[in-house]
């Protein structure tokens, strides 16, 4: 049997292995399943307390125990949720860890209640960072708009941890005025916009920007997609959208046009597209609340 029936019991922890509940347990049951868990017999235990532990003004729900991947040490989690709002959960975890410290941590969970100290952990889950609205209207503009593969990948992951992505992207939000204040889908908006720029899709001029300027920019992505950049074409008394009509009138026989995004700054975000995909697009921003559009329109 994996139990001793006749060991003394800790009323406090129920065990879980694999995702099958086995009830109640005692430390030195949890011990002898971290082998185990090193052997790879079993993926992961959670031990869940059955009274209530406060973890820094919130909530322990649960701590999990897995292996880490390539090694034989542990990887440690604990879920805790706000004392007022049992939806809001934060998963902190950390990996490396010797057995001898995993058993250390367990024994003064269970006796004493003290549960790790989670500071400089890494949050694997957070509930506030999945509530995107239209998360899947944001998926498909984004893979419309672009297939470069750092671009969907930097995305993927702004859309799975916002908050956790801004913390890493704080320097370029502060050159925006934006602030972890600011809302969750301001956060995605604008990574989508610098995500775009940083991987080259597009760029981004100030609204008096000079002709010559304009030109040597915009060549960039017109070469990308083989079309012809003609200065004599362009209004020397011009401005952005002007001379992006004129790209575009030039363009149009090759069904290419150049777009803008809408950030509610004094500077243009330009990107070279398809008139037919651009169609998509702006449906799609509409439907959350921003634009895009014909550069020329903004």
């Amino acid at each position: 049997m994996l139990f001793n029936i006749f060991n003394k019991r800790k009323s406090d922890w129920k065990l879980d292995i694999d995702g099958e509940e086995k009830g109640e347990c005692t430390v030195q049951e949890v011990e002898s399943l971290l082998d185990s868990i090193r052997n790879g017999k079993i993926y992961f235990i959670v031990l869940t307390p059955e009274k209530k532990i406060d973890v820094n003004n919130r909530r322990l729900n649960f701590v999990q125990i897995c292996r880490d991947e390539g090694d034989e040490n542990y990887h440690f989690e604990v879920s805790t949720s706000d004392v007022n709002n049992s939806d809001n959960i934060i998963i902190y975890g950390k990996e490396g860890f010797a057995k001898d410290k995993v058993q250390d941590m367990v024994q003064l969970l269970m006796k004493d209640g003290i549960v790790p100290d989670c500071s400089g952990w890494k949050v694997v889950f957070d509930s506030s960072d999945v509530k995107i609205g239209n998360l899947e209207v944001y998926k498909e503009l984004v893979k419309t708009i672009s297939d470069d593969k750092d671009f969907l990948q930097n995305m993927d992951r702004c859309f799975c941890h916002p908050r956790e992505y801004f913390k890493d992207n704080a320097d370029r939000y502060e050159e925006r005025g934006i602030t972890n204040r600011d809302a969750i889908d301001t956060f995605v908006w604008i990574a989508l916009t610098d995500e775009l720029l940083e991987s080259g899709a597009a760029i981004e001029l100030d609204w008096k920007e000079e002709k010559e300027e304009f030109l040597s920019s915009i060549e960039g992505l017109a070469n990308e997609n083989n079309l012809v950049v003609d200065d004599v074409l362009l209004d020397d008394e011009g401005d952005i959208p002007t001379w992006c009509k004129e790209l575009d009138n030039k363009w149009m026989k090759d069904g290419y046009c150049i777009a803008g995004i809408d950030i509610d700054s004094d500077s243009y975000v330009l990107f070279v597209c398809k008139t037919d995909k651009l169609k998509r697009l702006t449906e799609l921003a509409k439907s959350i609340n921003h634009r895009i559009d014909f550069a020329r329109n903004m």
